[in-house]
């Protein structure tokens, strides 16, 4: 059996969307060569015994903790200190229409760029898989360049969460794409335009992490 990852959607007026849905075990033969901004996300297992242990681990991966917060009251009080969060959304269950809604609306573990979309999915993968079952230092924030630190900082803050959950099955995972190629026949060399396409996917990627805030945003 053949699958299509390919996902082309034609609306009125000329509008035409074309972006890669790609399964976890796929990432290394489907993943776009070239560059793009990709995002990833975790759908709902289908066999029961899973679907059992899914909810605790859902709220461990998509806890956001706690915020930092600083309140300003009366003739010039302040307040500061931390914040946890004191809503489970899983604490009801996983009702029969979850499963599908959850893959359609599909809320970003994280939001990410690259020169080479298939490299750097690769990197993540290699360092969860690793994580999830050895604990392994993460580095600190602040790096956020598309290079081989970045890519570590999310596989293992994602591979820690499997980790301690104690819920190794990563095949619910998966990956949206977007990728870019050079129009024509290219009239201008490869790096001259991969550098300017990168500086707008780099506007597109801000824009998104901005606005979607993904679970594992950059720090």
């Amino acid at each position: 059996m053949s699958f299509d990852y390919e996902h082309t959607f034609q609306f009125p007026f000329g509008e035409r969307y074309q972006h890669r849905v790609i399964p976890y075990a796929k990432i290394e033969q489907e993943a776009p060569m070239g560059p793009g901004l990709y995002s990833w996300h975790f759908r709902l297992p289908r066999n029961e015994q899973d679907l059992e242990r899914v909810p605790a681990f859902l709220q461990a991966l998509f806890h956001s903790g706690s915020i930092a917060a600083e309140v300003t009251g009366n003739l010039r009080q302040k307040y500061r200190g931390e914040l946890p969060l004191q809503t489970n959304a899983f604490d009801q269950g996983l009702s029969a229409a979850l499963a599908p809604a959850f893959f359609a609306i599909a809320y970003p573990l994280y939001i990410g760029i690259s020169r080479g979309l298939r490299g750097r999915l690769g990197c993540h993968k290699e360092q969860l898989e690793a994580a999830k079952t050895q604990h392994l230092y993460e580095p600190g924030p602040g790096d956020t360049t598309d290079d081989e630190a970045e890519s570590r900082n999310f596989g293992q803050r994602l591979g820690a969460v499997f980790r301690k959950a104690e819920f190794l099955d990563t095949s619910s995972l998966f990956i949206k794409c977007v990728a870019y190629q050079q129009a024509g026949s290219g009239t201008e060399p490869y790096e001259v335009w991969l550098e300017q396409v990168m500086v707008d996917i780099a506007a597109a990627e801000r824009t998104c992490n901005t606005l979607f805030h993904p679970v594992f945003g950059r720090r």
